[in-house]
């Protein structure tokens, strides 16, 4: 017997991939996640995350969230997407949340994707600013701020103290 060429794969059981044991798992308590993801590919492209009216405010759409960004770190994949008032949130307010969760605008940064937002995985995501040294008088300022708190408890006497900051000057 020939297996049948228009026969739907059977989705069933624990052949699953991980986004999609992610995503049935979440809509059984109510989160809808629809995103696409094809195997092999660097992006995910997520359109729509939406909590059942019922389950709203109780977090399920921050720790779906953390769940699915999770995912995504530890497969290397980035996110995408664009926050829309197409179901009813404001843009803004999904901006603002999608932010939360590590989605920065997609300025023409990431050519891969036209969507508004992109979470980079964690190997594209750029280094946090090198801290600025600090100035001679901001150094300064720290260490007599240190030498009064020491006084003050009983670390070091006013003397003490008193030749450290004839030093300075």
């Amino acid at each position: 017997m020939t297996a049948d060429p228009f026969a739907l794969p059977d989705r069933s059981g624990p052949t699953l991939g991980p986004l999609e044991d992610l995503t049935r798992r979440w809509a059984d308590e109510g989160v809808r996640i629809d995103m696409l993801h094809r195997d092999g590919e660097p992006t995910a492209v997520l359109s729509r995350i939406a909590v059942d009216a019922d389950r709203r405010g109780q977090g399920l759409a921050d720790t779906a969230m953390t769940e699915l960004t999770g995912w995504a770190d530890s497969h290397g994949i980035t996110l995408a997407l664009t926050a829309s008032g197409d179901f009813g949130a404001s843009p803004r307010r999904l901006r603002d949340w999608y932010g939360r969760h590590g989605f920065v605008p997609n300025r023409g940064t990431d050519h891969r994707v036209t969507e508004s937002m992109v979470r980079p995985h964690p190997e594209e995501r750029p280094a946090p600013p090198a801290a600025r040294p600090a100035t001679a008088a901001e150094s300064e300022a720290a260490l007599l701020a240190e030498l009064d708190t020491k006084v003050a408890d009983g670390r070091m006497s006013a003397a003490e103290a008193d030749a450290i900051r004839a030093m300075l000057t």
